[in-house]
């Protein structure tokens, strides 16, 4: 919606782990009686909505990182994208919205 600031909320939703998430929709509800969830949904629309609702749930895995995993994933984005006919942003918002940080470096080096 107008005064979304998409790069902001990249900038903010993309680096925050899940206990960072949850303060964050906590004050947020705090400060402006209103669930983020419901704001995003809101101020948000198309594959960007899906990936901020995605980021909001506060599910990413904590744990550390697995090669053969990264190896995988990394196949995986490139044939949902620079080796598909279109894009296939759900494997992308599973993957990015999902895995772990650590996992996340690991596998964008095998990319």
């Amino acid at each position: 919606g107008a005064g979304t600031v998409e790069n902001t909320l990249v900038g903010v939703m993309c680096t925050r782990n899940n206990d960072e998430m949850e303060q964050i929709k906590a004050k947020y509800n705090e400060k402006y009686e209103n669930e983020l969830e419901a704001a995003l949904d809101g101020d948000c629309s198309g594959n960007f909505q899906i990936l901020m609702h995605s980021l909001v749930q506060a599910s990413r895995n904590t744990g550390g990182a697995e090669e053969g995993e990264a190896e995988e994933q990394a196949r995986a984005l490139f044939e949902a994208g620079v080796n598909a006919w279109g894009t296939d942003e759900a494997n992308f918002n599973q993957i990015l919205c999902l895995q772990s940080y650590p996992q996340l470096r690991l596998m964008f080096q095998k990319y």
